[in-house]
């Protein structure tokens, strides 16, 4: 695929995004109408009681680079950066997804879980290829872009991403691993993961964020949309180790199918990793959206 970035963000942008990713048209009018919804809401002010801990002042969302699209995914780890391969070091997994700035870049599953119906793919691939199950979960009543401005801008733009698909009655014990990581600076990345648990179904998933310290304010807007059926437990485990120069907003959201609450995972601290650890099997409290800034 030809590189294809664009500059600013825009609804043009938008537009773009959706045709370097060959969509289908109900998940382009879906962001489109993200993109209605974010224009319309105000930036957060700092006398806000989510935001008024956190400083916004340096983020120019008009010199935020929203995405950079080519394609670039490989068939062996080996033909990753190098600093990327480090990140990821050793660890035995059932699967394995790394999402490259704004692209899928590997996949690994077992085989033995496809043969089971395990769905362990980067998002915008399930949008083409499983249309019906996407559709019906992705930023639907568990974290609809109306949460505020950065939801929207973030279902706007939404790219790479995961989706983890147990069927009924299928218990995975080894963990699954989602690995995001940045490189390009001044960019803003927006990774999706979304997670189905049909009924009685059982899983453990890791899902990193990473990058080096890179020139300039880079954005990370990330949302997390957990559907668990009855009886399913999924224990989901967050880490986050961020450059320096990176604000950060993270939506959470679990539940089950047409019962769901914003969830946010743990307290965030200045300058270290964000661990987020915790077994789920009924739809949590609900709580704040989470936000950082590593500047």
């Amino acid at each position: 695929m030809i590189r294809t970035e664009a500059q600013r963000l825009s609804l043009e942008a938008v537009g773009a995004l959706s045709w370097a990713n060959d969509e289908p048209e109900w998940l382009q009018e879906r962001r489109r109408e993200a993109w209605r919804i974010y224009e319309s809401i105000p930036m957060p002010k700092p006398t806000d009681e989510e935001w008024r801990r956190t400083d916004l002042s340096g983020l120019v969302l008009d010199e935020v680079l929203p995405f950079v699209a080519d394609g670039a995914s490989v068939a062996t780890l080996g033909e990753l950066p190098r600093d990327l391969r480090q990140a990821l070091g050793e660890m035995q997994t059932g699967g394995l997804l790394v999402q490259r700035n704004s692209d899928a870049a590997y996949r690994r599953l077992d085989p033995e879980l496809e043969k089971r119906g395990v769905l362990f793919i980067d998002l915008e691939t399930a949008a083409r290829d499983y249309p019906e199950l996407v559709q019906q979960y992705l930023l639907g009543e568990a974290l609809p872009p109306s949460y505020g401005k950065f939801a929207a801008l973030h279902a706007a733009f939404w790219s790479g991403g995961m989706l983890l698909y147990v069927p009924r009655g299928v218990e995975i014990d080894i963990p699954l691993r989602a690995h995001t990581w940045m490189d390009i600076p001044r960019m803003g990345i927006f990774p999706h993961t979304l997670v189905v648990l049909e009924p009685g179904a059982k899983a453990l998933l890791l899902d990193e964020y990473v990058s080096p310290t890179l020139d300039g304010l880079n954005l990370a807007s990330a949302g997390v949309e957990i559907y668990l059926g009855e009886g399913a437990q999924l224990t989901y485990a967050q880490a986050q180790d961020w450059g320096r120069n990176k604000l950060q907003y993270w939506t959470c959201c679990a539940g089950t199918p047409g019962r769901s609450s914003p969830w946010a995972s743990s307290p965030l601290l200045p300058d270290t990793p964000l661990p987020c650890s915790c077994p789920i099997n009924t739809p949590p409290p609900p709580s704040s959206w989470c936000v950082r800034s590593n500047q």
